[in-house]
């Protein structure tokens, strides 16, 4: 995973070797590939931003009973880790609460694990939704 600035300096790199143009392909990097066309380094520019909204993790992987059984690698879009984080504290926070009902948890625990198999974290097979109510 790249920090903005690095990213923002790929970018930069490329735009800038983008308009050198066949100077740039002189390059010692080129003996043995051909060198990116306009359209190619456009279609890497975006690619490199749409890389920068995703994030790779390493998460613990759970057997049926809840129990660690090892890691997996993921990739994941930062807007599904930050849903994931908020309805993870919001179910914490109404756990918390003195007046929370068997309702208030159960909705918060679906929306929780609503964005768990949205991610791919889990299948929807087997993560029944949890509730109290009965």
């Amino acid at each position: 995973m790249f920090s903005n600035r690095e990213i923002a300096t790929m970018l930069a790199a490329l735009r800038l070797w983008q308009k050198q143009g066949s100077n740039a392909a002189q390059s010692e990097h080129f003996h043995c590939v051909e060198p990116l066309f306009d359209e190619d380094v456009d279609a890497l520019c975006e690619k490199i931003n749409e890389g920068a909204d995703v994030i790779s993790l390493t998460l613990n992987a759970f057997d049926s009973n809840g129990g660690v059984s090892g890691r997996v690698a993921a990739e994941l879009p930062i807007k599904q880790v930050v849903d994931i984080i908020d309805h993870a504290a919001q179910l914490v926070r109404v756990l918390q609460a003195r007046r929370q009902t068997p309702l208030d948890v159960d909705l918060v625990c679906e929306e929780l694990q609503e964005a768990i198999v949205t991610a791919n974290l889990a299948p929807p097979e087997t993560l029944p939704y949890i509730t109290l109510r009965g």
